[in-house]
């Protein structure tokens, strides 16, 4: 049995992380096997077969789902108030003991429960409690879905606003009833739509933008929203993203992300639209990092740190 230790982390992302943050670590035990040879060749199948078989494409045609996602969330948390039921649906697929998931730019055996979920909100934590302090007022999330990052982020950052943005109305009613509840202080949402930028709608000064895998479903019509942050300037920019040009398509794992997100024709370009703006001294990139984990298919956080000039 292996387990994931500060050590690993740090390692991986460069720095020392916070107390809170080695805590979420030492309580989330991430444990796992390494998968013998003939498990491997099983897991490179599962992914040929999917990306053989039909599979959903994102667009603005899937409005609709996320409507019923959100609410389903919804739904579940008005009766618990449990932030159990704030975690995202398709967290559920991948949550077994004994699911193959990716780490350390391999094919591993989970033995922890809701492994995918805890690594990747453990890598969130570590990141936004890295970059963002207590100079910071606000904190927007694009795509925020049930709101479950902006919940956990209000417990290491009590003095600040939050606000959540998302095309679903289910998503506003979720956060409408953690702030009706007293929940969350100080958070509040906004109905904001990718394909049908509100370009009136305005960022308060020394605020944070962050996204959580929210971008990945607009494809390749990311631009606008990007020219929209550059023109709002935030103080700074996160994104937790879909990029497929940071991956080796000579390795064998790498190849099969890079096929899986063509596939479902995610987020692509991104990293490269930045180095674009960056060129013409419009932003800074800060910091850029792949962070070696996803589900079976898809290596999904690449972290994207960077600031309007």
């Amino acid at each position: 049995m292996l387990s994931i230790t500060t050590k690993d982390i740090e390692n991986l992302l460069g720095f020392q992380v916070t107390n809170q943050c080695k805590e979420l670590i030492e309580n989330f035990s991430l444990q796992y096997h390494s998968l013998s040879d003939g498990e491997r060749d099983q897991a490179v199948i599962e992914c040929i077969d999917k990306l053989l078989s039909n599979v959903s494409q994102v667009g603005s045609h899937r409005q609709e789902v996320w409507e019923n996602g959100w609410n389903e969330n919804l739904q579940n948390f008005i009766l618990t108030k449990e932030y159990e039921d704030l975690i995202p649906k398709y967290f559920e697929k991948q949550s077994a003991i004994d699911c193959v998931a990716r780490w350390n730019n391999n094919f591993i055996k989970t033995k922890t429960e809701n492994f995918i979920y805890k690594i990747f909100t453990l890598f969130v934590d570590c990141i936004i409690t890295k970059f963002i302090n207590e100079e910071f007022d606000n904190i927007y999330e694009f795509g925020c879905g049930t709101g479950y990052n902006l919940v956990r982020f209000s417990k290491y950052y009590e003095k600040m606003s939050f606000i959540g943005l998302d095309w679903a109305k289910s998503s506003q009613e979720i956060i409408r009833f953690i702030s009706e509840q007293n929940i969350v202080k100080n958070i509040d949402s906004h109905n904001f739509n990718y394909f049908d930028i509100d370009s009136k709608y305005e960022i308060k000064p020394n605020s944070a933008v962050i996204t959580c895998c929210s971008l990945e479903q607009i494809g390749d019509s990311f631009k606008d929203v990007v020219d929209y942050w550059v023109s709002k300037k935030p103080k700074l920019c996160i994104n937790f993203e879909n990029e497929n040009s940071i991956f080796d398509d000579s390795s064998l794992l790498d190849k099969l992300s890079i096929e899986y997100a063509k596939k479902r024709k995610y987020l692509d370009g991104f990293y490269s639209y930045l180095k674009e703006l960056e060129s013409k001294n419009l932003i800074q990139i800060i910091y850029q990092k792949r962070l070696y984990s996803g589900n079976i298919f898809h290596e999904a956080y690449p972290v994207f740190v960077w600031k309007v000039l």
